[in-house]
């Protein structure tokens, strides 16, 4: 076995590997999880950066799989080089790395992994890291082999001694055919569709609770998420006349994203009040079943969810190996 790096050409065996591979979850899960079956023309896309890198496996004339990688600079108290599997989706899905059918069990993957790992101790890089769901035993089976650690939330004090450096996220759904959980809300919470005039307070609620999404804080972007350039039903929270949260539904989509409280508002009941604001717009636009994700450190947000009646069904789990 021959372990290359993609060239120009190699577009048509990749996505041949990755829609055999992944042809389980684009038929379960579909794009609720943002899982579709790739096309030629979309590979040459993943190389989205001089940092993204496609390594394939090749056994005798035929390549049989491969892993597609990216390094990426974790910016905090210290800049943290690291390498991912790149994953379907960050949020939803899982890392790129595939095996034809054919060649199972023959240390393909293995083999892969290794040379992912190599290529990590040839860049000095800090951590490799990989996304799969609970339920890939497959997955679990071959990272843990190669040492990985399975943490619902990895702190690193070089990085951050407040926000983690990596965490395992939970997926969470609700049948919306049925009726909502009846359950008392705040009767100060007040919750409307986002307006022009809330833009500044909005920008102020994505800096303080999304620390990963610098572009979330800005205005302009803001500007967008509200008027629905990107597909978005914003809807915010107020209490006492103040813009104290905001959350969102993807129009034909069962995501809903929860966009944060203001800490010093926390545990009034805001969070729970946007939410079953959000699955009452969900039911009247026909949607028939909401899905939230959130990060394992989210405690507040995964409690809502278990009052509101969601069945918190799977975890995306991170991988983490350490490559001092």
């Amino acid at each position: 076995m021959k372990i290359r790096q993609f060239t120009s050409g190699d577009e048509e065996v990749v996505c041949r590997l990755h829609n055999e591979a992944f042809n389980e979850r684009i038929r379960a899960l579909g794009e609720s999880y943002k899982f579709h079956h790739a096309t030629v023309e979309e590979i040459g896309d993943w190389l989205e950066t001089e940092k993204d890198n496609i390594w394939l496996a090749d056994v005798g004339s035929s390549s049989v799989g491969y892993a597609h990688t990216r390094v990426n600079i974790e910016k905090g108290k210290k800049e943290i080089p690291t390498l991912y599997i790149v994953p379907t989706d960050w949020n939803l899905g899982e890392s790129r790395i595939a095996v034809a059918s054919s060649s199972q069990r023959m240390g393909v993957a293995s083999g892969l992994l290794q040379t992912v790992l190599d290529e990590c101790l040839r860049q000095g890089l800090l951590y490799a890291a990989a996304l799969s769901h609970s339920d890939n035993i497959s997955a679990k089976k071959l990272f843990e082999s190669f040492g990985f650690s399975q943490p619902d939330v990895f702190m690193d004090p070089e990085y951050s001694e407040d926000r983690p450096l990596f965490n395992s996220s939970v997926y969470a759904t609700l049948d919306l055919t049925k009726q909502l959980s009846n359950i008392k809300l705040n009767s100060n919470v007040r919750v409307r569709k986002a307006r022009p005039d809330d833009i500044n307070s909005i920008a102020e609620i994505h800096r303080r609770n999304v620390w990963w999404c610098e572009e979330c804080s800005a205005l302009k972007w803001t500007t967008d998420y509200i008027s629905g350039t990107f597909g978005h039903d914003v809807l915010v929270a107020e209490l006492n006349g103040d813009v104290v949260g905001v959350a969102d539904l993807t129009l034909g989509s069962p995501r809903i994203g929860i966009g944060g409280v203001l800490p010093e508002n926390r545990g009034r009941g805001i969070g729970t009040a946007l939410l079953y604001g959000l699955l009452k717009g969900m039911k009247a636009y026909g949607i028939p079943m909401a899905l939230a994700d959130s990060g394992m450190t989210q405690v507040e947000a995964i409690r809502i969810y278990r009052r509101l009646g969601f069945n918190l069904e799977k975890k995306q789990y991170v991988w983490v190996k350490s490559m001092e």
